[in-house]
Order: structure tokens, then sequence, then C-alpha cells
């Protein structure tokens, strides 16, 4: 059927829009052609052609039947017009004159509008400052993106204000939302909360908003509130080039026509209650395919676009000539990036500034003076000094297009902003080894590189290194090196004849013209093999030499420990032993030891120590000597299975630098047990890799009640991947370190998404085995508590963990090769002994019939091969 473009109403500068043919009566409109393309210029569509013969590209008319599209008004510069002024006060603020407000927010979750409902609700007696009304204006310039809000509030006393500090738990005070999402992005969007103490919260949001980012920082974002005597307000000034055009927008903008995804909220509890309205109309809060829809009329996202050949790098180097005179700054932060080929770099100029903080501080940071880079043969390069004591987190980036002389930073206009993380090690080099061997490794060789950090030398004939070796005492230990060539790689062989040691410390320096100049240690134990021992040997966890396979849950009631171990049960993650008194973690270490259970527990002994305030901050000596002590009080108990570093710190942006400090203290009091790090981004597989010996993932589909679910069940496979390959990446002993997964075992509705629901039971089964399948070395599914009370989950738990006692064997036995396979429609896997296959797997992922193999599989299929026969539903079946 021919798709006709209707317009069905053009008022008050609203455009609305339907597609006959789908759904609607189809009727000619050829008559009407030259409106219709006069009125679809409005907001940007090519209407040269016949408007009955739209470009497939143009999805959203079709998506969006009937949905208005929002026109906003460029903010013109001019003669006599005058700038917003961010205060908080929209109303007598002359650089808002002539923008229109836009009204009639909606009650969250229900088909009213606040008006409607405050009359509804005063005709039932409620109180009169019941659901208060709220309005906004929005209009944009070249640089920036306005909103103001003026919220009305007859009880300006009750308004609640408890936060005050930058991306914390804002929206549990009275506050005004923000949700913006770039055209064509309908799963990913940018969030702003503010407060009435102009405090403001700030993330970016992918996967259909379920994942935030709150690392992300709106850079030279502007707000402020004011409180009125019968009102509150908020203003914002969003710059666009912090927004982080890229390729992928410019292409988007073109086939989406230029259409944004913008809400505006508002959460109340000054009224007693808590009131949530919008000026979309949700079902679910952070949906954004149900957001309004707006057009920034004029606005074309390619003049800030500005994409990198290289991407920016800051990375903390020592010079030269610190080294060799001892003057000048000893820390530097070079900052270095090239854009892409093909543009007149003439055009633009770079500025960097570098935020700082003193090391060890528990406050925030504090920006340096800005530097203008230099530029070279295609490349921007800036240093920045750091004071002793001062650490660099970030540098932050503007590209500005040249508009004068270039002297003036403020005359020239602001294409993009951007952060950069400092990088790089804080002394002149660094030795990277192994920090233990185990009982049966080899101690007569051990291998190790030199990571140098001083800018310049490694042509620099001046200087060179020296190695010694020395046992625990102090005494050298004879031996020899060798240096790859081209490579700063050594490899020592200890003296033949070498019995077991303890320690040695690899002890280098860095000389220049003979003389040291600097020296750095490495540490290195050969484990006692009498101990208990838990580690990762290739892709397997081994407990004492055997190896094991983690098959658990989270959460489990110390009631129901009986139960799980029933359903096939041997790991246990608890959150709460270690922040028990000391007689209660012996009790319930040793009640799960009886039940030849194992379990995994934080390694902090106090609940602030996980909290998102604790996180951001650099760890204490009080922190690190409270994680020793526990550490060392329950490392020898046989129900310890691993350590628990972070639960998705990205969520929290939890301090790189703090985590992997933990990782190293938990490592030396305990080179017994491996760490355990979660993440459910794959940002924050990235960001904290090095974090933890295992990277746990949590992939949850999230399961939909209208069927299906939100992000595929294939996104199991796909986060299992990238943490493999994040561990490979970042460790150079990456067989010794490992991947286990977080399968979902519960239902979002538990946590207000009424649209979601809980995993059935043949749904669990493919989880399980695509995480076999990707070579996922243990699964601990979230949670036992919420999962339980449904049928299907409950169904899952038994029928999963009989199933998994009959893999146990394969899983878990010696000689056995295996082989994983998968890509984005079918993953599988063989376990292998000799040529005898002993468990094959294959799991669709797709939601349609496929072939795989040359055989037919059935919508998101797992089948099974194990014992000379078919395993389903717990039951061997003949082939």
């Amino acid at each position: 059927m021919k798709k006709l473009l209707k317009v069905t109403a053009v008022l008050g500068g609203v455009v609305m829009l339907n597609v006959a043919g789908c759904g609607g009566e189809e009727r000619d409109v050829r008559e009407e052609a030259e409106a219709i393309r006069r009125t679809v210029q409005q907001i940007g569509i090519d209407a040269d052609e016949d408007v009955l013969g739209m470009h497939p590209t143009n999805l959203w008319k079709m998506r969006y039947r009937d949905r208005q599209i929002d026109l906003v008004e460029r903010m013109e510069a001019g003669e006599g017009r005058v700038r917003v002024a961010i205060d908080g006060r929209v109303e007598g603020d002359a650089g808002w004159e002539g923008v229109v407000w836009r009204e009639g927010f909606w009650v969250y979750q229900e088909d009213v509008r606040v008006d409607e409902k405050r009359v509804e609700m005063q005709k039932q007696g409620a109180d009169e400052d019941v659901w208060a009304g709220t309005k906004y204006k929005i209009g944009f310039d070249e640089e920036y993106v306005y909103v103001g809000v003026r919220c009305d509030e007859p009880n300006v006393e009750g308004i609640r204000a408890s936060k005050d500090v930058r991306d914390g738990e804002i929206n549990v005070d009275d506050c005004v939302e923000l949700m913006l999402g770039k055209p064509g992005s309908w799963g990913e969007y940018f969030h702003f909360i503010v407060n009435s103490k102009g405090v403001v919260f700030d993330d970016s949001r992918t996967q259909g908003g379920y994942m935030g980012n709150k690392a992300w920082d709106c850079i030279g974002l502007e707000v402020a509130s004011e409180v009125g005597e019968d009102w509150w307000g908020v203003e914002m000034a969003i710059p666009i080039s912090s927004l982080g055009i890229n390729e992928s927008d410019i292409e988007r903008q073109d086939q989406w026509q230029g259409v944004w995804k913008l809400n505006v909220a508002r959460e109340r509890y000054a009224g007693g209650a808590w009131e949530v309205s919008s000026s979309s109309q949700l079902k679910r809060f952070l949906e954004p395919r149900q957001y309004s829809l707006i057009g920034f009329r004029g606005l074309d996202l390619k003049a800030y676009w500005c994409g990198f050949e290289e991407e920016p790098e800051a990375r903390r180097w020592v010079k030269k000539e610190w080294l060799i005179n001892k003057v000048g700054a000893r820390n530097q932060v070079r900052v270095g990036m090239r854009l892409d080929e093909g543009r007149d770099d003439r055009q633009y100029v770079v500025y960097g500034r570098l935020l700082r903080e003193r090391e060890g501080s528990n406050g925030g940071t504090q920006a340096g003076e800005w530097v203008r880079l230099d530029y070279e043969d295609g490349e921007w390069a800036g240093w920045f000094d750091l004071k002793e004591g001062e650490v660099g987190r970030r540098v932050e980036i503007e590209i500005r297009c040249e508009a004068g002389d270039g002297d003036d930073r403020l005359s020239d206009r602001v294409v993009r902003r951007t952060f950069v993380n400092v990088k790089g090690g804080r002394g002149a080099f660094a030795i990277q080894t192994k920090d233990v061997l185990y009982p049966d490794d080899f101690g007569t060789q051990l291998d190790w590189e030199v990571k140098n950090h001083v800018w310049g030398i490694e042509d620099d004939r001046n200087f060179e290194f020296a190695f010694e070796l020395s046992d625990a005492a102090g005494e050298e230990v004879k031996a020899k090196w060798f240096k790859d060539d081209g490579a700063w790689r050594y490899l020592y062989l200890f003296a033949d004849g070498d019995e077991k040691w303890q320690e040695r410390v690899i002890e280098g320096r860095l000389l220049y013209k003979g003389r040291e100049v600097a020296m750095e240690q490495r540490r290195v134990r050969w484990l006692d093999g009498e101990r208990s021992l838990v580690r990762m040997r290739g892709r397997q966890l081994e407990v004492d030499g055997e190896r094991f396979y983690p098959f658990g849950w989270y959460s489990v009631p110390e009631a129901d420990w009986e139960e799980a171990k029933e359903t096939g049960c041997n790991t246990l993650m608890d959150y709460e032993i270690a922040m028990d008194d000391l007689g209660e973690q012996k009790r319930k270490l040793d009640k799960l030891a009886g039940l030849g259970m194992k379990v995994v527990i934080y390694v902090y002994p106090d609940r602030e120590m996980v909290s998102e305030s604790a996180l951001q901050r650099a760890l204490s000596q009080e922190e690190e000597r409270g994680i020793r002590e526990l550490v060392a009080r329950l490392r020898d108990h046989e129900a310890l299975l691993a350590w628990y570093i972070a639960d998705e710190p990205e969520l929290k942006s939890a301090r790189v630098d703090r985590l992997r400090k933990v990782r190293e203290i938990v490592r030396e009091e305990d080179p017994y047990h491996p760490s355990i790090l979660v993440n459910n981004t794959a940002a924050g597989l990235r960001e904290y890799g090095a974090c933890a010996d295992i990277l746990m993932p949590d992939p949850y589909p999230f399961f939909l009640k209208n069927g299906g679910s939100r992000f595929g069940i294939g996104v199991v496979n796909e986060m299992i991947g990238l943490a493999w390959q994040e561990k490979r990446s970042s460790s150079v002993w990456a067989r010794e370190e490992g991947v286990w997964v977080v399968p979902q075992g519960f239902s979002m509705a538990d946590f207000g998404n009424t649209d979601n629901r809980e995993p059935e039971y043949w749904e669990m089964r493919n989880m399980f085995y695509q995480s076999i399948s990707r070579g996922a070395a243990g699964q601990l599914w979230w949670a036992w508590r919420y999962g339980k009370k449904y049928e299907g989950v409950k169904l899952g738990m038994y029928e999963l963990g009989r199933e998994f006692e009959k893999l146990r064997p394969i899983l878990e036995g010696k000689g056995i090769a295996t082989k994983f396979w998968g890509n984005m429609s079918a993953v599988g896997c063989q376990y292998m002994q000799g040529n005898r296959v002993l468990l094959e797997v294959r799991v669709n992922l797709n939601k349609k019939e496929q072939v795989i193999d040359r055989e037919l599989y059935e919508p998101l299929e797992t089948k099974v091969w194990f014992d000379e026969a078919w395993l389903k539903d717990n039951q061997l079946i003949d082939r």
C-alpha cells in the first residue's frame, strides 16, 4: 500500500503528521501537495520530490504517526537581543522574550493532565496545594540549548532540598528533570536533574534508558535555581558542543530530519506526597520512545562535529630535565590529539586545562588555567605541571573554530568539549610482572617488562637501566637476564638448582651517564603449596588443584541455604557476612562449610565503604586498615571462594584508582583467593577491567510483558565476549584471570518498571547455556530473594540445578578440551576427551527460526547433546 503523508494540523508552531496506510484511512492529497511541501519544510523534510514517494529512511514518520513535532525557534543574536540570564528566574528575563510557555503536564502513569488531576482530587476533599502546576520554555542559539522551568509551589516551606553534592541522589528532593536525545538515537539520551538549591545530576543513558553513566559530565553546563514566594524555578544552558556530536549523529540528523527527543519532568514532595508529572505522557519514566519530539529549526549538527584521527590522550610523564637537574615540576601531564584527516586544521584552536586534586584527598578536583595547545605536523599537544603531592585526574579539552587572531579564547566558537582521563604511573618507570608464582610454577625463571614514564629517553644513549635481584633479607640472588630486541621486556633466569623460595625483589635503577636518577622495586612471592588455593588457570577455576564451576545465587537468606543446596547451588554471593560482627561471620561461614558450599563476600567491613560518596573518594588509611584486618581474619576459612570488590561501579562513578588500590590490598593480604568485580556496561568493563582478577558482567535482557526482551537475550553472549576481550587486552597474564557471569533471575517490575516481567524457565535455560558456550567460568544468578516468588523462576532454579549436576563432571573434569564459538545469532561449545564429544551445545539467539550446522532451530531454542543423547528439560532423550 502506498504511504501518504498527511498534515493533520498546523497550529501555533506545532506540526502534526500522519502517514496513511498505517492504520489510518488512505486518501489522495495530490491537490494539497504544494501546501504540504511548504509545511513539512518547516521541520527540514526535503520536499523537492513528490511527497507521496517519501524516502524509506524517514521511518520516524511511520513509527510516530500522530505524534507532534514541536518546533523550537533559534534565539537569534542581533541588535538589542540579550542572552538568557541563568539565574533560575524565567519571568522578567529579556532573554526569554518571544519564547512561548509550554504547559499541560501529564500525571505519571495516568491518562490525565495535572490540572485535571488537581480538580478531581479537590472535589474529593484534598488540600488546595495538591498537584501544583509546571510549565517550561526552551530555545537555542549558536552554542547552547536553553531550558527554563517554573514550578508553582503554594508550600515553599515544604520544599525538600537535602542534597548538595553533584551527581548524588537529587531525585529524592523536589526537583526538575530534563531528558534530551539527539536525532535517531532512540535508546540514548542525556539526563539532567536539578533541585531547588541548583545542585545538578547529569549522566548519559543508553540501552533504552536502563543504563546510565554518571562519569559523563556536561562540560560548560550552566545551572541555577531560585525559590520565590509561591514558586521555584530552574534555568539551564546546555552547551551543544558537550553532547559528543559524532559522525553517526550527522548521518542520523539527515535520516531522521533533525527530530530530537525531549521530556521535562518534575518530582514534588512539598505537597506531602510523591507527585510526578512530565511534559510527555509516560507509562515508564526512563522510556525514551515515549518522549516528545522536537525540531530545532535551523540547527545543523555538522557545525559541532570535530572527529579525531587519534583520540585525545592524556598521560603522566616525568621530564628528562627534572631527572637530570632536579629542577621544575617532577610530574607533568601531556595531552595530544589529531583531528580527522582531510580537515583544515588551521581553522581550529585547541585549549586544555588540567583538573587536579591533592593526593589522598577526599574532596573534589580543582581546575587549572586554560592552556593553548601547540600545533605541529598535524598534532596538537600541551603540557601541564603537577606540584608535589598533586594528582592529575583528567584534562578538559575545548576545540574552537578560530574567529580572529586566535589569542582570545572566548572570541572563538566552541565546536567540541570533552574530558580525557589521565593515564600513566607516578614514578619514572614501572616494573610489571606477576606478583605471585603459584606452587606448581617454575621458580627458576620470571619474565617482566618495563613501562617507561620519562618523556624522550628512548633514543637518548645517556640513559640506561640496571637491575638486581635479591631475597626478602636483601641478599643478592645470582641470576641472568635478557632483553628482547626492540622492546623493554626482560627474562630472568635464576641460578640453577634454586631451592623453593618465598620472596624475590627485583630492583631497577635508571642511570644517566652512570648516575642513578630513579629507582623502582617489585616484590614477587612464590606461594606455599600447603595452604588452600583458589585460582584461575586458563579459562577454568581451580580449588586446591581441582576444577570447580561456581553455580549459585545472590542474596539467599540463611533460612534458605539448605534449599539452595538442594537446587544444585554450590556457591552463594552474600552482601552481609563481611559487615557482620566477628561471631556472626564465623558462625555463618562454618555453617556454609558444613553444607559443602562456597561463598563470595565483600572486602569491606563497613557498609558506608560501598556507598556512592565513598566510592568517589580516595581510599583513606582507616579504610585500608579495615580491609586488611577483614581479609586477614577470613582468608583461611574453607568456605571462602573469592573477594567482591565492587558492584556496577560505573553507575556510581567510582574512582578507578580507589578500586585498583583495593585489589592490590586484597592481593597483598590474600594471594590465595581471587577478587571479583561486576559491570553492566561495555564502558564499565573497559574502565574497571584491571580492578579485579575476575570480571563478572550482569547482562540482563530485561524481559517484557508483551513478549521478548528489551535488549535481546543475546546480550548475555555479547557481554561475556566483551569481558574476555577486556581481560585478554588489559593483562599480560590473562590466563590467570577470568570471566564469570550474573544472569537475570528476577523481574524489573519489582523495581518500578511495570512493563517488565520475570524470565520463563526456557529463557533461563537459554541464558544458562549461553554462559557455558561463551566460556564463563562461573554463574551467580541475581537474585534468589526476588526471583523465588515467581513460579517460572523457581522452576528454573530447580531444573537448571539438576541439569547442572548432570553436567558438572564434564565442566569440572580433568583432561577435557573445550571449543567455544559464537556470533550475534548463535553460540555453541564442545567439551571433548580425545576425539570423543562429551558435551555439545547450540543456542539460537534469534527470535526467528534459523539453520545452525545444517539443522533447523526454533526461535531462541537451546539444544544440548550429552552422554550420547539429547538433554532437554533435565531428561535424556534418544537422538
